[in-house]
């Protein structure tokens, strides 16, 4: 402690009060006394004693001290007395406290779970901090989410304790640069603290965006929540009618164990809440099996359910889902010559789902008794007068068309024809060229391997030389000419396949997947608007919402967002008016699933962590404890004069 200082040194003047005080008090009047002959003899020795006395009363009388005592004290206060000591201290600041809600944190490893364990952190380090903080709540799923900004301690309190978990995968990256954008640009102590178990997850690198933070003066830190617990969980899932028997389905799903030990796994299948099977398989630790079902089922849509019953750290992957629609026959008219297109024919032939009629020209049926109308192989010498108008007027009214490319289109001159297709068409070329994939589509799963940019194994020997249109999609190339688009046209839909199955074209109709293509097109192109085209998603998936959609979460709620972040594993049901279409989906993350895996990064443990405090000279006055010491002596003053009779 360094010694005492005054504020207002000149305010020691004031102890020159004393001395009038000391005077009033010697010369104040003296009692009478009356002298009687039987004390005559202690005269003289009063007067001897006179001096000495004076000196006695003076040092003797305590109400001359008390009161030389509080004008002092009151002198003493008024020049403001203080001392400086070195104290720690929190310092006021900008912070965002990120807080992990992905599904990893649902573990139980730690006691009741490690997200309820990052909300206690979260309000202890709240509570921590100074009174003047500003402090801001992001809630880490597979996107930010900001739940509160710039609150103040107990609006904070009150922000995470109504923060919930999700089903989604972590992305811490991508939280930290969202919290360094809602950092103010200017200014110091800009925090911002990371409540996690560190799991890998998706997004920008985590010590990428602390460096990018740095930069900016931001402090990152780390508090790590992770118990180490163990884990079984399902990591994939696939299920689908076969293309070739609409009536059958299969089941494939993927179970990995995260033990360090062999562990025995039981899965039980259930279709629309009715139980299918159970498996049982011994999995090795630190590895996976794969568990397969055949089944038959109904043209009625299907909801499928795997649960696990093993016991482990977290239960939010020992459940998958998934979504099989139901059958729907298309009427399809190919207008074709007579001995033109067979593998085309052969391929929509060989689906049960498709009723084909062939129309061979000049006879032609009317178009809109049908679902879709494809134009194949054709002569224009065979074609009526105002087919291609009748055409025109069909697509108009919710009709659907496809234009296969064949050797006579380019020598159509048809105005009808040249606006109903959705590419301008130019010349016929002989070259051998790859197919690029340009846009993923639902069109080409099962057809191109997920994240290719070509068709496997697929070569065009022909295509037809074109440019797309304005408003047309263009889904694959060939020879830097569209290979598949489309285009609107009134209510429906125009498509044009540059990929001609026929021998001399290509050998697309060598690939097993060539009547898996031709049958997601007919699916896709006769879907109503609007309406999903895919059932099963991962959780953390977005999924694209038009006007007039209504959506029930698997936990009730109702919503009309127009992008949904599917954050909930669970069964939604997508409403479009009168019809209601169905989505599963599941966590299947195997990042997510490995609780006992975290990133090497420099963290704090949960049960260490304590808030930054740094060393500060801090001001102490003494003004207030020297203004109880003179009332305490004015009470003793009071007291003096009450006994003496003067009050």
């Amino acid at each position: 402690m360094q010694p005492i200082e005054l504020t207002t040194p000149l305010a020691l003047l004031g102890l020159l009060l004393l001395i009038p005080i000391i005077i009033l008090y010697l010369i104040k009047p003296k009692p009478r006394h009356i002298r009687f002959p039987s004390i005559m003899f202690i005269l003289g020795v009063e007067r001897s004693k006179r001096f000495r006395s004076f000196f006695k009363r003076f040092i003797r009388d305590p109400l001359l001290i008390i009161q030389i005592l509080i004008i002092t004290l009151l002198v003493f206060a008024i020049s403001e007395p203080f001392f400086i000591v070195r104290e720690e201290e929190n310092v006021k600041e900008n912070s965002v406290i990120i807080i992990d809600s992905s599904a990893s944190m649902q573990s139980t490893d730690i006691t009741p779970s490690r997200f309820s364990r990052a909300k206690e952190i979260a309000k202890e380090l709240i509570g921590k901090m100074n009174e003047e903080s500003l402090i801001s709540i992001v809630i880490a799923e597979n996107i930010p989410i900001l739940l509160s900004k710039n609150l103040n301690k107990e609006d904070a309190k009150y922000s995470v304790e109504n923060a919930l978990p999700s089903d989604s995968p972590s992305n811490i990256g991508d939280a930290i640069l969202f919290s360094r954008d809602i950092l103010p640009k200017s200014g110091i102590n800009k925090r911002i603290y990371v409540l996690s178990d560190l799991s890998p997850g998706s997004g920008t690198d985590i010590m990428l965006t602390q460096r990018l933070a740095s930069r900016e003066n931001i402090s990152v830190n780390f508090v790590k929540i992770n118990g180490d617990g163990g884990n079984i969980g399902i990591v994939d899932i696939n299920a689908k009618r076969f293309i070739t028997n609409r009536y059958k389905f299969y089941l494939t799903f993927t179970v990995r164990n995260f033990y360090d030990e062999d562990k025995e796994v039981v899965a039980d299948i259930f279709m629309d809440n009715e139980s299918l099977i159970s498996m049982k398989k011994d999995i090795a630790a630190n590895s996976e099996k794969l568990f397969d079902y055949e089944g038959s089922i109904s043209e009625d849509p299907h909801c499928i359910t795997v649960k696990l019953r093993n016991e482990d750290f977290l239960s939010a992957d020992d459940i998958a889902l998934a979504f099989l629609p139901g059958v729907k026959k298309h009427k399809v008219l190919l207008v074709t010559d007579d001995e033109s297109d067979l593998y085309l024919r052969y391929a929509l032939e060989s689906s049960r789902d498709i009723d084909l009629r062939i129309a061979v020209p000049p006879l032609i049926p009317k178009f809109d008794e049908f679902d879709v109308v494809i134009l194949g192989e054709l002569k224009p010498e065979f074609i009526l007068p105002g087919t291609f108008r009748d055409l025109r007027f069909y697509a108009e009214n919710n009709g659907n068309i496809i234009f296969l490319a064949s050797s006579d289109l380019c020598n159509f001159e048809n105005k009808n024809l040249d606006e109903l297709i959705p590419v301008e068409l130019d010349s016929l070329r002989t070259e051998w060229e790859e197919i690029h994939v340009q846009l993923d589509h639902e069109i080409l799963i099962d057809v191109v391997p997920k994240g290719s940019k070509r068709f496997p194994n697929i070569i065009t020997k022909k295509h037809i030389k074109c440019k797309e249109k304005n408003e047309s999609v263009v889904i694959a190339t060939t020879g830097n000419s569209p290979a598949i688009a489309y285009q609107k046209y009134g209510n429906g839909k125009v498509a044009f396949i540059g990929i001609n199955p026929n021998a001399n074209w290509s050998n697309f109709y060598y690939s097993s997947s060539f009547p898996i293509f031709w049958l997601q097109l007919i699916n896709w192109i006769t879907r109503e608007e609007p309406t999903i085209g895919i059932n099963n998603f991962k959780t953390g998936d977005y999924l694209p919402v038009v006007g007039g959609m209504e959506i029930k979460t698997p936990s009730g709620k109702r919503l009309n967002a127009t992008n949904l972040i599917l954050d909930e594993i669970g069964f939604y049901d997508i409403s479009y008016g009168d019809r209601i279409d169905k989505i599963a989906v599941s966590l299947s993350n195997e990042k997510e699933s490995d609780i006992s895996n975290s990133l090497q990064i420099e963290a704090i443990g949960d049960e260490n962590f304590t808030i930054k405090k740094e060393m500060f000279d801090v001001r102490k006055d003494i003004f207030p404890y020297i203004l109880i010491l003179v009332l305490f002596f004015f009470f003793i003053e009071a007291f003096y004069y009450r006994r003496r009779g003067m009050l």
